[in-house]
């Protein structure tokens, strides 16, 4: 699966590509900000973002709402360090929350049930908003 790992703290973000790479995806972008997920995902294309919410400029909630406009929205697996977001993250279509830092078997089990998600199944979730 293409991935596009989206968080503000450069050793959250390099770990989290480390994993993805190691379990046989590929990062086709890492960036820092919500406005940079936008651009990466309209020129990558990915599969899944990992989405880390508090980051300066944009969080992670309002990218996702942004993201959800996209004629081809990314599967959004939120990797937060606040469980108080849980909510706001689902009402985003998140298909995953996990707290950081997050472990590998929770991000692997998460990247796979993105994986098993077709796109119908994906439209119908956004339909529910």
């Amino acid at each position: 699966m293409r991935i596009v790992v989206c968080d503000d703290e450069p050793l959250a973000r390099e770990r989290l590509a480390r994993i993805v790479q190691e379990s046989g995806h590929q990062v086709v972008a890492q960036v820092t900000t919500g406005a940079e997920a936008i651009v990466a995902v309209k020129t990558q294309q990915p599969d899944i973002i990992l989405l880390d919410i508090r980051m300066p400029e944009m969080d992670g909630v309002r990218c996702a709402q942004a993201l959800n406009e996209l004629e081809h929205p990314p599967a959004i697996i939120f990797v937060t360090a606040y469980d108080h977001y849980a909510i706001a993250a689902l009402k985003a279509n998140a298909i995953g929350y996990l707290l950081k830092p997050a472990n590998k078997d929770e991000l692997l089990e998460a990247l796979n049930k993105a994986k098993n998600l077709n796109a119908a199944q994906l439209n119908e979730i956004r339909k529910l908003e």
